[in-house]
Order: C-alpha cells, then structure tokens, then sequence
C-alpha cells in the first residue's frame, strides 16, 4: 500500500524511524557484486568495501539468496560474525538489488530484559507455589515470598483441580505392590512438579491422590484459563506416544481428573516449621466428586469453571445427566481428531 505524504513529512517520519538504527546501503548487481555502499558501513564492520567483489564475502547469510524468488526479503534479528544484532532489508531494482541494513541491537537487547523478567517471574511464582505447598526454602526472603492473602483468613475464588491415579492395565496392583508403589511415586512426582512449574499450588497429595489449586498465585489470565492450559498437557498424554516428555510414560497409571471453582476460605495454619495451607469449601468436594465418577485419562469439570473457560471453551462438551452435589451441568475434555 502506497501512502501519499508530502516529502516534508516523509523526510522526518524516516529521520525518526532511523536515527538511532544507524542505516547503511549496498547497491547490487543481478548476480549480487557490489557495485556501490554507503551509511555507516563502519559499523557492520564492511569499511573499507571495495566494489566488485560477492556481497557474500562480505556477509555470509547472503550467501545463496540471490536471486530473489520474491518481491523482497526481510531478515531479522541476524547476528552475524559483525556481532551487531541486525535487519536486513533485499529489494529488488530494475537493474539488480538494494541491501539494507538496520541496527537492531537496542531492540534485542530490550527484548532479551523482558525475557529474563519473564523468565525471573515464572521462577518467582513456582517457588511462591511450592513455599504455599509446604515446601519452604529456609534462606528465601519471607516478605518476598508472602502469601497473597491475609494468613490468618480470607475469602477467596479459586479453582480445584483433583487428580485419582488409576490403574489401567487388567492385572491387579496388588500382585506387584513394589512395582505399583514405584509407578504411583514416579507418576505423582512428575505431576505435582508439572502443576508447581505451572504456578498451581499443591495442597495434597497422598497415596494415589493429589489436589491442585489454582488462583492463589497472580496470573495474567483467569485462574480457569491457568489451570486449564496446565491440564492440557495430561490430557494429550493419555496413550503416552512420544518421547519422555511425555508425564505418564513408562507408568501403568492414568489420571482421572475433576475440577470445579467457587469460593473458599485460605488461609495458614501457624504450626511450627513451615507455614501449612488450609482451604475450605464447596469447590474442593465437588472436585474430589468429579474425580471419583471420571474415567481414567478424562477430565469432568463444573459449570462455573467452563463458563469462566473464554477461548477454551471449545475444547469440552456437555454431559447431560451427571450429577455432583447438586451440579446438573458437567462437561467433558473434546478430544480432536488426529491428523
């Protein structure tokens, strides 16, 4: 789209987009020789170029681009042996081509901060979840890792997710209770990890249970959104295809989850050692119950949680004429067709 502005207006959008972008310019042949460079050459380390020489010699990642198969090309964020963070603009000419080149390193090093803040605040929300799952490390900073309620109570919404490990196969565990206790400890180990990485407070877990809660740790999207997109992962693990990233390969389990929403009492009991979660209230029953009438590797959640679901909502469907303490409306995980 071509936008008409007077040359004034063109002459200062384009002075401000490149002022700080320190911009250089080849003129290329057909076959890619430099026929003439200007800008501030200096900077990716191309000064002094003599003309008549490969562009790639100059710059390896020309190498095999020329010609163009399409109008033009745009290559971001390059780092090439220059060790300035780069895009690269190729335009084609009526006779050959225009390479330009913008500094980006500002930008990237900008981007590189928000993702170590990213990366430091995921950190700071599993060791917050794990410190509220009872799992205190003595040398964190306690006002750092405060609880985000009033410890001594408070109302709260949360949502519950509660996890059966079922046996599937048909022999009966307690032929093999080593190998059954083996494959529970192993299961339930890397779902309370999966859970606390995904800032999901473990509340308990014991023998072939376990209860999540989500909505206790600050999150960008709704504490159903949370706990869903955390599921999602189990869900697809059901047949444990793959490779070991898979949480229920190499174990004979599966999970049977419910999950429900409501408000419920928080707060912390003050025994001696580290600071233990107490919650009470309808969603935590009306999960365990999910849980109980659930199949292995289904999922069953109450009304409240689907409707607070937004763009995940497609991913379940009704089940007309189950019951929980009083839930008429159940759904279910929609599994898509393989492709």
């Amino acid at each position: 789209m071509k936008i008409d502005l007077p040359p004034l207006i063109c002459d200062y959008l384009c002075h401000k987009a490149l002022a700080d972008r320190r911009p250089a310019y080849m003129r290329l042949d057909p076959a890619g020789t430099v026929l003439a460079a200007g800008g501030d050459l200096t900077n990716y380390r191309a000064e002094p170029l003599p003309t008549g020489v490969p562009v790639s010699a100059v710059f390896d990642f020309m190498e095999g681009l020329l010609p163009l198969e399409d109008d033009a090309c745009h290559l971001a964020c390059l780092q090439p042996q220059a060790g300035a963070c780069i895009d690269v603009h190729i335009i084609p000419a009526s006779s050959g081509y225009w390479l330009l080149l913008l500094d980006t390193s500002a930008d990237e090093r900008r981007l590189q901060e928000m993702q170590q803040k990213a990366h430091e605040l995921a950190l700071l929300r599993e060791t917050q979840a794990r410190r509220l799952s009872g799992k205190a490390d003595g040398t964190a900073d306690a006002a750092l890792f405060a609880p985000p309620f009033e410890p001594a109570g408070e109302r709260k919404d949360i949502v519950v997710i509660a996890v059966g490990l079922r046996w599937v196969d048909a022999t009966d565990p307690a032929a093999a209770p080593a190998a059954y206790l083996e494959q529970l400890d192993l299961l339930r180990r890397r779902l309370a990890a999966h859970f606390q990485a995904q800032a999901g407070v473990l509340y308990r877990q014991s023998g072939d249970f376990l209860m999540v809660l989500y909505g206790l740790i600050p999150s960008p999207t709704t504490k159903e959104e949370q706990a869903l997109n955390a599921l999602l992962p189990i869900l697809h693990d059901t047949r444990c295809q793959g490779s070991g990233k898979h949480l229920s390969c190499g174990t004979k389990l599966r999970p049977a989850l419910g999950m429900a929403s409501g408000p419920a009492i928080v707060g912390l009991d003050d025994a001696p050692g580290a600071a233990r979660l107490q919650v009470v209230g309808t969603p935590l029953q009306v999960a365990v119950e999910l849980q109980r009438q659930a199949a292995p590797g289904q999922m069953l959640l109450d009304r409240a949680t689907f409707e607070n679901a937004d763009g995940l909502q497609n991913r379940f469907r009704p089940l007309p004429g189950n019951e929980a303490r009083g839930e008429t409306h159940l759904y279910t995980y929609r599994r898509m067709p393989r492709t």
